[in-house]
């Protein structure tokens, strides 16, 4: 769980600290007040866009059918005997067992919700001093 928060914090900087760099050196603005303008609405794009894959790997979003159980229809249709759907119901086991297992040895990666974090409120503090 550090890794992940410090990982984050990581990725937050160093992209916080590209994406300001990239506006400086596209746009030069003339004044600081457009250039933390300019900062904030790209961090915050950045930032929404780490939120998103934050969110699916941490709620492992892509096995979500296949650990809750819900059948696979189209993969149901396939089966021509009774045999190769128990061979699919014993590999979807195998797969439950081996998330379960990685679950409790690595557990849930929050390294993008940090650095998802760390980019929103970098944007909202370069957006505070337009007030």
């Amino acid at each position: 769980m550090r890794r992940g928060f410090l990982r984050g914090l990581l990725i937050g900087i160093v992209s916080a600290v590209l994406i300001a760099l990239y506006q400086w050196l596209r746009y030069r603005p003339d004044t600081f007040a457009e250039l933390s303008t300019r900062i904030s609405n790209g961090v915050f794009q950045i930032g929404l866009i780490y939120l998103i894959i934050g969110v699916v790997v941490f709620s492992r979003l892509f096995s979500f059918r296949r650990r809750m159980g819900v059948p696979n229809y189209l993969a149901m249709m396939k089966f021509k005997t009774i045999e190769e759907k128990r061979e699919y119901e014993e590999a979807n086991r195998a797969l439950n067992e081996r998330d379960a297992q990685s679950l409790r040895e690595r557990g849930r990666d929050i390294t993008m919700l940090i650095s998802a974090l760390l980019m929103i409120v970098v944007s909202i503090a370069f957006s505070v001093n337009q007030l």
